[in-house]
């Protein structure tokens, strides 16, 4: 017996170590893992269509440019990665009317500092 009842879940990232893994543990979910070259979050009319085909309740955000040398090398592929495909993925949420679990990493902070 399921605590949660079934949704439909859109994991962005989806071919990612932790989308993968959501797909493991989610499967009495209805999934829809997405990632490139499939469908790319900087692209908002391509995720849009996604969405709106998929119907998702839930978006669980896991996509992310995640090689943080890279980030500091390229910071304007960082910024559209991470920064306005995360907001395409919230403008998506919105206008579909899912819900967004987002998912970062501690390579938000600064490692040496707690708050």
């Amino acid at each position: 017996m399921a605590i949660i009842p079934a949704m439909r879940i859109l994991i962005t990232g989806g071919a990612g170590q932790l989308g993968t893994a959501l797909q493991t543990e989610l499967t009495q979910h209805d999934l829809f893992p997405i990632d490139l070259p499939e469908v790319d979050i900087t692209d908002k009319e391509a995720l849009f269509a996604n969405v709106a085909e998929t119907k998702p309740d839930l978006i669980i955000h896991c996509a992310a440019y995640t090689n943080v040398d890279g980030c500091a090398k390229d910071p304007a592929l960082a910024y559209k990665v991470n920064g306005l495909g995360t907001q395409h993925v919230a403008l998506a949420c919105q206008k579909f009317g899912a819900t967004m679990l987002h998912i970062s990493t501690n390579e938000v902070f600064a490692g040496d500092n707690p708050a």
